[in-house]
């Protein structure tokens, strides 16, 4: 029997390249998602439903998190802006699920 995988609802896009832009620059916010990443997702419209959830996490260095960001999506996330990257902002948050 497989486990089941997680759902996870995606956020707008426009969330979700605020929140790779936060996680790339602020560390009094990295600071607040890994002390509770569920309720700091929820903030951003992001939904994980899956029974093994971390209540807590360790996210990678803001420098390992923009080198994946960008290497996905040729955009660096701490200068996300604009129409095209607001596009890219979901793989920006696909990469930063990779962390969890």
């Amino acid at each position: 029997m497989q486990p089941n995988p997680p759902q996870i609802t995606l956020p707008p896009p426009a969330k979700a390249q605020d929140l790779a832009k936060k996680l790339a620059t602020d560390d009094a916010f990295r600071a607040r998602f890994e002390q509770n990443p569920r309720a700091v997702l929820a903030e951003f419209q992001i939904q994980i439903a899956h029974a093994n959830f971390p209540e807590q996490v360790r996210l990678p260095s803001k420098e390992k998190l923009v080198e994946a960001v960008t290497s996905l999506t040729g955009r660096d996330p701490r200068a996300l802006g604009g129409q095209q990257a607001v596009a890219d902002a979901h793989w920006a948050f696909l990469a930063f699920l990779a962390f969890l």
